[in-house]
């Protein structure tokens, strides 16, 4: 019997704001990568994986601001008590703002959220458009060339894991108050309703009470950017 080895694409585009200093940096890029569905994997669980990416790289990262965590700026300027101020999502990368970074933590938050599906093998990275961007080849997990939590953040955490190595759609971690109890986090960025939305398409007992529920959509509108509290 003769076997073959199925591959597909995934190609899209975002916007996204970097900070450096205080300096508002407006990016645009383009961003590819290859995967292969997993052989014991159902069809269903293909899409679902699917859905999970599209949602985090065109909802999650639409207009995203980029910083670092030593970025005091920012959480002067964009935070209080540890919550965003904005509606833009706020990425927070280690060491810095690089494409070589940048690929790697979009890199790994794409494999640890297709996981179960897809084995993503290669991400493309293009800086506005010019095709001069990066082009980073995993070889293995890329959650491997990032630091571990304990390095990230330090022992007190809310998770165990950094947000891209977590099946979220969260793009920073936040540090819990030091005299209080660890609780839940001040945001939270579950994706379980695409899995729910998936389960609700099975087939059920005809006397099964089938519940419709309501999901995000995924398109957003332009966003002001705005710290005025009146």
């Amino acid at each position: 019997m003769t076997s073959f080895l199925m591959y597909g694409s995934y190609q899209t585009e975002f916007q996204a704001i970097r900070v450096y200093r205080n300096e508002l940096v407006p990016t645009y890029y383009d961003l590819k990568f290859n995967y292969i569905p997993l052989e014991k994997s159902e069809d269903v669980n293909h899409f679902r994986a699917m859905e999970r990416l599209e949602y985090f790289f065109n909802f999650v990262l639409s207009d995203v601001i980029i910083c670092t965590k030593d970025n005091g700026w920012i959480n002067e300027t964009f935070t209080k008590g540890g919550a965003s101020l904005v509606s833009n999502s706020i990425m927070v990368i280690p060491t810095s703002i690089t494409d070589e970074v940048l690929a790697q933590v979009l890199t790994s938050k794409a494999q640890v959220l297709a996981n179960d599906a897809l084995d993503i093998y290669r991400l493309e990275l293009n800086v506005d458009g010019d095709n001069q961007g990066i082009i980073f080849e995993v070889d293995g997990s890329a959650h491997d060339l990032l630091p571990n939590m304990k390095d990230w953040m330090g022992e007190r955490t809310y998770h165990p894991q950094p947000w891209w190595a977590r099946r979220d759609g969260s793009v920073c971690d936040l540090t819990p108050d030091p005299d209080g109890e660890i609780g839940e986090p001040p945001q939270s960025f579950d994706m379980s309703f695409i899995d729910r939305s998936y389960d609700d398409m099975e087939p059920k007992d005809p006397e099964e009470v089938v519940e419709q529920k309501k999901v995000p959509h995924r398109s957003r509108k332009l966003k002001v950017i705005s710290t005025d509290e009146g």
